[in-house]
């Protein structure tokens, strides 16, 4: 009878270990916070999230009369960096990455009393951070004063040593922090971010464009798309820019600087994209700030073409903000060209004589540009009164002729077909600044800009 009691013990035992642990299991998955603010008591706490530069609140906290909070997050809350702010706005970053977060700070100075007793992810985040900040600041430092001077300069020698004693410091700091955990998020986050330093030393004093082209980006994975849930992507952009900033150039020079570096982070970045389409939007957000349309013409030349199609808000966005600084605004006389048509006839914006012209750039690999011909046409067959009193134009930016002439044959129409020679870089393309297909423009009897429709419901809704 003990026997069998002791055997059905046994067993509950078992079981308890089995369900039990796996239930702990199932309350632990997944992000949550456990915040105990000193002198903290019945404060309401912010949960930010960041994508890219931008911070979107996520959620709310609330401490208890002792300073304590304990929150289960959503599922929804992804795998990235977070603020947690307080009501003086006073805020604390932090990593969350499917673990619980236990923290312990205070309001006055959240960021100088912070303690993480629980997260490995933030337990080596703060220590980068603490241990290895004031390192890397110093070679900062360092590495422009070996830069603005030469070998024979006072100090240069001593700087140099000082320099490459801190960066091997440095190196086996990291290591001995990472070592083992280089898939934690703060371990892919620290060697993105981390701004790399120029070793004159090593690299010598005439590699320096060499080294912002490749040693630079060394450790930067640019398919790791979880880092735009984080600044890290904004801190090395911002860094690497800082680079080409010379205030001894001219206006002129200084754009032309900036679009070497606007190529080489968009030729990196172009290996996911996500991280692509991010980093096409973090630079026109810069150079609208700096209202530098030559540099924003060259991106959305260049560049915009190729973010991916699946994000047509985005593209729009884009287009728009762009567009502030178009040649070709609604209100503008509309610039004259001649370009060939079907035949090889020259055609110019001047040859429309109609008391409307409708202008539309496209290409025949452009989805869009596609849904949008077919539609304009079936709206002709239906609507002939109401299309005769407009001129119809489309120009080509179809690089090969023969797509151009074979999508145009298998499509009939009954306007005007024009190719633009050159296509992204002709002129007629240039002085429209066409960033993206479809460009649509409705001109006046005196080649005004008097619409500039995103697609064919806005244009059908103009032409009412």
């Amino acid at each position: 009878m003990q026997f069998k009691k002791r055997l059905q013990l046994f067993f509950l035992g078992i079981i308890f270990i089995i369900f039990g642990c796996d239930a702990t299991k199932t309350i632990e998955d997944g992000n949550a916070l456990d915040i105990t603010l000193n002198s903290g008591r019945n404060k309401k706490l912010y949960l930010y999230g960041y994508y890219g530069e931008q911070v979107n609140l996520v959620d709310s906290l609330v401490t208890d009369a002792q300073g304590h909070v304990y929150k289960k997050l959503s599922d929804e809350v992804k795998p990235g960096m977070y603020q947690l702010r307080f009501p003086d706005g006073k805020f604390i970053k932090i990593i969350l990455n499917n673990e619980k977060v236990a923290l312990q700070t205070e309001m006055v100075n959240p960021g100088g009393a912070l303690v993480f007793t629980e997260s490995v992810e933030n337990q080596k985040l703060r220590k980068y951070f603490t241990e290895l900040g004031t390192t890397r600041g110093q070679l900062v430092s360092l590495s422009k004063f070996l830069l603005d001077n030469e070998p024979d300069a006072k100090d240069y020698a001593t700087s140099l040593a000082k320099f490459q004693d801190l960066q091997q410091k440095e190196n086996q700091a990291y290591a001995a922090l990472f070592n083992g955990y280089e898939q934690l998020l703060a371990a892919r986050y620290t060697a993105f971010a981390n701004r790399p330093v120029y070793d004159p030393g090593q690299n010598g004093k005439l590699d320096f464009e060499q080294f912002l082209q490749k040693e630079y980006w060394k450790g930067k994975d640019f398919s790791d798309s979880t880092l735009l849930n984080t600044d890290a992507f904004t801190t090395l952009y911002l860094n690497f820019l800082g680079n080409f900033q010379n205030r001894s150039l001219s206006k002129e020079e200084q754009d032309e600087n900036f679009k070497k570096g606007v190529d080489i982070i968009l030729k990196k970045a172009g290996v996911n994209n996500e991280v692509f389409a991010y980093s096409v939007s973090f630079l026109v957000d810069c150079f609208v700030k700096l209202k530098s349309k030559e540099v924003l013409a060259h991106i959305g030349e260049n560049y915009l073409p190729f973010v991916s199609c699946t994000d047509e808000s985005l593209i729009s966005d884009l287009t728009d903000r762009i567009g502030q600084f178009e040649k070709a605004n609604v209100g503008k006389i509309a610039p004259n060209f001649n370009l060939p048509d079907l035949s090889g006839k020259m055609v110019g914006l001047n040859d429309l004589k109609k008391d409307q012209k409708l202008i539309f750039f496209w290409k025949s690999s452009c989805s869009h540009c596609k849904e949008f011909i077919l539609k304009l046409n079936e709206f002709g067959k239906q609507n002939k009164q109401k299309l005769s009193g407009i001129d119809v134009l489309s120009i080509s930016l179809d690089e090969d002729k023969s797509e151009w002439e074979n999508f145009i044959h298998k499509n009939p129409n009954s306007w005007t077909n024009c190719l633009a020679d050159g296509s992204w870089n002709s002129e007629v393309a240039q002085d429209y600044n066409v960033f993206n297909t479809p460009t649509i423009l409705l001109l006046d009897k005196e080649n005004t800009i008097i619409g500039k429709p995103k697609d064919f419901v806005e244009l059908a809704m103009l032409l009412k």
